[in-house]
């Protein structure tokens, strides 16, 4: 648990007022979600259209009393009981916040990034492992700077395993992103023109999201995209790969409805419920994130049977 007294340590911030020490309970963006509960800490963003800033008097009458404030211009005295924390930037300092937080737990943390298929592994992953182990992740499709550190905060000493998906749109963020989920697996999707107008090319927007596997242990990806495989070889990291190559650790080829899996001297069929490619990708990455962590391939297919269809947009 971490009280407010830390914060400025945490987050190189200043204590603007100080009331009583707190701990921190819950976090919050958003004016019209934050429960009016003292273990509160609201964070005021200010952005291109709104600043959270002018929900601070609300947020204190309704019982709010602990916030993360950038602007020094609001009126400190109208809020006795308050603890207020000074930051140059709110976004910065709630991602050194759920930073600390994940620092607390050692069970495994996935980390999933690419252009495409981020939310569907991590829904698929989650609905796989859930069976067996107590799961956290991204609510819907929290993979921003913001929607990160807020799912990575849900992180607790009940659960077994994280599995979090990040996203960016240009050089600069992941760095910031891994320091907040510090994965200790990393599944790398795939490659496409997703947030093209960011990076200077495809080169450029790999090398920025393999900044989120820098300290995995393994990394999962499909060593059919020649570029993904080049660049996770140029930097050392230890992958654990699928796909049709003979560069692939898990060679698969794919008749029908059945994928047929090699892997050193072991052999697997299993049977896939779709057969358009981005699916079947989707699903590869799930088979054999789940041959890293051991599961035997009865367990993997009676997952893959069992799978629900996920929401396009969440």
């Amino acid at each position: 648990m971490i009280n407010f007294r830390q914060l400025p340590e945490i987050t190189g911030g200043k204590i603007l007022h100080f009331h009583t020490d707190l701990p921190i309970e819950t976090i919050s963006i958003d004016s019209r979600k934050a429960s009016g509960q003292a273990g509160t800490l609201f964070f005021a963003i200010k952005g291109n259209i709104h600043d959270g800033h002018v929900y601070v008097a609300s947020l204190y009458r309704s019982g709010v009393r602990q916030f993360v404030i950038e602007k020094t211009t609001l009126p400190i005295t109208e809020f006795p009981d308050a603890n207020v924390l000074l930051v140059e930037s709110s976004v910065d300092a709630l991602q050194k916040i759920a930073g600390f937080h994940r620092n607390s737990f050692s069970y495994p943390v996935i980390g999933i990034t690419g252009s495409n298929g981020k939310t569907i592994i991590k829904e698929w992953l989650f609905q796989m492992l859930s069976k067996d182990q107590i799961v956290v992740k991204n609510p819907g499709s929290y993979n921003s700077q913001v929607g990160v550190p807020l799912s990575v905060w849900q992180m607790g000493s009940h659960h077994q395993l994280a599995i979090f998906e990040a996203g960016i749109s240009r050089p600069g963020e992941m760095a910031r992103l891994e320091s907040v989920i510090k994965p200790t697996i990393g599944i790398f999707t795939n490659i496409g023109s997703a947030h093209d107008e960011g990076f200077e090319n495809q080169e450029q927007k790999i090398e920025e999201k393999l900044k989120l596997f820098g300290n995995s242990q393994r990394v999962i990806y499909c060593a059919d995209h020649e570029k993904v495989r080049m660049a996770i070889q140029k930097h050392g990291l230890k992958g654990f790969s699928w796909g049709t190559s003979e560069n692939a650790d898990v060679k698969v080829s794919f008749q029908g409805s059945a994928s047929y899996l090699t892997w050193g001297v072991q052999n697997y069929i299993i049977k896939l419920p779709f057969t358009d490619k981005a699916s079947i990708e989707n699903c590869m990455h799930c088979i054999v994130l789940m041959l890293h962590l051991g599961f035997n391939y009865k367990k993997i297919q009676r997952g893959i049977d069992n799978l629900r269809s996920v929401p396009m947009r969440m």
